[in-house]
């Protein structure tokens, strides 16, 4: 549940479809898809900018540290603290991915919206064709988006999962 007065479900004041099942799917299924990427768009996006932000500020002390210094053990130390939690940020940022999962989420969450907008205002591939004939495109193409973005996923997940080439 998001803590603002923002909800995706709100962008949608269309007439309800005449179908009980495609309203289903659209609130059980769709609009659940749409908050889930919106949701980790968000975080991904939080998360990115605050270590980068963390990082940069730590990076940009590190010479004022050593202009106001002494050269001293703990000068030494600072700077070598400081350093390390640059490098560990950076790292954290590299594992995670949160800038690549920021824009992927966004992207899936902006694909699934546009293809529920193009449904209730029967345009595009929704053009000229009676309610249980758009339905039937929306979640085809809406589900087979779903898979292809799950299939993406695993061979990532695989893909990381592997032990690099020679390591044996």
């Amino acid at each position: 549940m998001q803590t603002s007065g923002y909800s995706i479900r709100d962008e949608y004041k269309y007439p309800e479809p005449e179908d009980a099942s495609v309203g289903c799917y659209i609130q059980n299924r769709l609009l659940s898809q749409i908050e889930w990427y919106d949701r980790k768009s968000t975080g991904s996006q939080k998360n990115y900018k605050t270590i980068s932000i963390l990082a940069a500020a730590l990076n940009g002390l590190i010479p004022v540290i050593i202009l106001l210094a002494d050269y001293g053990l703990a000068v030494r130390l600072l700077v070598a603290a400081v350093s390390s939690a640059t490098a560990v940020l950076a790292s954290i940022q590299i594992i995670n991915n949160y800038k690549e999962l920021w824009i992927q989420y966004r992207t899936n969450c902006s694909l699934l919206k546009s293809a529920l907008h193009r449904f209730y205002t029967c345009s595009g591939e929704f053009a000229n064709k009676n309610e249980g004939e758009r339905f039937l495109v929306l979640t085809e193409l809406c589900e087979a988006y779903l898979v292809t973005e799950f299939t993406q996923w695993n061979a990532a997940q695989s893909a990381e999962s592997k032990p690099p080439a020679g390591s044996y």
